[in-house]
């Protein structure tokens, strides 16, 4: 039986600035008993720009054949998933994959992705149970149309439902051992799991309610997994303490674009704050802790207009390491209104400030690429994955091409550290011969990133690919 756990510190931090899940667990059991239920199957993906996908599943076998298809259809699952299809077309895929096994195998399956900077809420169903969405005193069934199970027919089409989910309104997914009585009519365990779980205020009480009331004292009948997602509220200040690790840069991104938005904040504000805010605690990072674990703290606050945000660490900041770096504080002292920087013997405390400018150019974008190359960055690029992205840019250059096009047309988010590895690659490029000319159009979110950490340069930077390609036409080929 799959039952809630006590969330880890990472699902908290995730709770806080976008969502809140109950992260199930199996419970402690003989492995030939496990092996014995094995049917029922759940999973949590974090996808780019603030999404969320959860899954639940239901293998019609049982046994290590049962734990085998679900460990295949997991790993299908996440993989469609992360290349960002809707819930629809993700189980869509995924049945095509369970047809390709050319085994006689069926499985249910609900996909959902929440979006947690727009509350939106898009699920999809093959064969399984409906959604339940609980809101303050009251839960109700999702009326949704499922597709036929998974690998019943092939090349079926799978219809999607999409809704929005409140402040602090909670999806609840599950499978049919929690609901399926022998000599009952399923729709009236359905019912009786929403009335066992209204009014529960918590993803974790909504699972320890469905437990408590619909999983009989006296044994399971059947295998059950549950998973609960909840909208949570956002809070008026912002107060968070984080692992001082590269990959935190992506959470402190998303848990800040909410709160923003949450409070009014337009596109233009949240993008500069962002660009700040991750640069300071990429210096926190980077500069002030040995490799060892450590921490560092996050609060922001709004008065009368004005948005503060506090980074501190208790560590001992070192100087930049390397040819082109430390260019993060001038890109903070440059994007804000008012920076203060305190280095005291228990760590260094950094202050940003910024009101409120509606006459300045507001931007966005949403996807990142790399014209003329196979390989494209995506989502957010910073010190987590600004080296892996260089060397696959440099790597899937030939040496006879006059040069490489990089498009940043659509970059979310560009730090310090990508600018960096663009100084890099112009180097490695420039060692072999070739070119670097960077696709930057005006008022993108990277354009400010760019110069104001001077990466850009005349004759390397163009508006579109089209000019970018109009560059190379007169340069010779490299050696001749």
């Amino acid at each position: 039986m799959l039952v809630p756990a006590e969330p880890s510190a990472e699902r908290a931090l995730e709770r806080r600035s976008s969502y809140r899940l109950t992260d199930p667990t199996l419970s402690e059991l003989p492995l030939e008993e496990l092996l014995a239920e094995g049917g029922d199957w759940y999973d949590v993906i974090e996808l780019p720009r603030g999404r969320v996908g959860v899954v639940i599943g239901d293998v019609v076998s049982h046994g290590i054949a049962a734990a085998a298809l679900i460990g295949r259809l997991r790993t299908a699952l996440h993989s469609y998933a992360i290349e960002g299809h809707s819930p629809g077309r993700t189980l869509e895929l995924v049945d095509r994959f369970v047809h390709s096994l050319n085994e006689s195998v069926m499985a249910t399956a609900g996909y959902a992705v929440f979006d947690t900077y727009t509350s939106v809420l898009q699920c999809a169903t093959t064969g399984h149970l409906p959604p339940i969405v609980i809101s303050d005193s009251d839960a109700r069934v999702l009326e949704v149309t499922p597709a036929p199970p998974l690998g019943a027919f092939p090349y079926g089409r799978c219809p999607e439902h999409e809704l929005v989910l409140g402040r602090s309104e909670m999806l609840l997914l599950y499978t049919d051992g929690l609901v399926e009585r022998r000599g009952v009519v399923l729709s009236a365990g359905i019912d009786a799991l929403a009335a066992a779980v209204r009014g529960a205020g918590t993803p974790e009480e909504a699972c320890a309610f469905a437990v408590r009331e619909l999983v009989p004292v006296d044994g399971r009948l059947d295998d059950v997994a549950i998973v609960s997602l909840q909208n949570a509220p956002v809070p008026a200040e912002l107060h968070m303490t984080l692992p001082a690790e590269p990959k935190t840069l992506a959470r402190v991104r998303h848990a800040l674009r909410r709160w923003l938005n949450e409070g009014g904040a337009d596109e233009g504000e949240v993008a500069e704050m962002t660009i700040a805010v991750s640069e300071a605690c990429a210096n926190a990072i980077e500069h002030a802790y040995s490799p060892s674990p450590a921490t560092f703290e996050l609060h922001g606050r709004v008065r009368n207009g004005e948005i503060t945000m506090t980074v501190r660490d208790s560590g001992r900041w070192r100087a930049p390491r390397g040819q082109n770096r430390g260019r993060g504080l001038s890109i903070i002292v440059a994007a804000m209104d008012d920076v203060q920087i305190d280095r005291t013997a228990e760590g260094t405390e950094v202050v940003i400030a910024d009101g409120s400018h509606p006459d300045e150019p507001r931007r966005r974008s949403d996807h990142a690429r790399l014209e003329r190359a196979d390989r494209a960055p995506t989502g957010e690029v910073d010190m987590s994955n600004a080296e892996e992205v260089g060397a696959t840019v440099i790597g899937a250059t030939p040496t006879e091409a006059p040069g490489v096009i990089l498009d940043l047309s659509g970059v979310d988010y560009l730090d310090s550290a990508r600018t960096y590895v663009i100084y890099g690659m112009r180097a490695s490029l420039q060692a072999r011969g070739q070119s670097l000319i960077l696709v930057i159009p005006p008022g993108s979110p990277v354009h400010g990133a760019l110069r104001l950490a001077g990466a850009e340069r005349p004759g390397e930077v163009a508006e579109a690919v089209d000019d970018a390609l109009r560059m190379f036409d007169d340069r010779p080929l490299p050696g001749s």
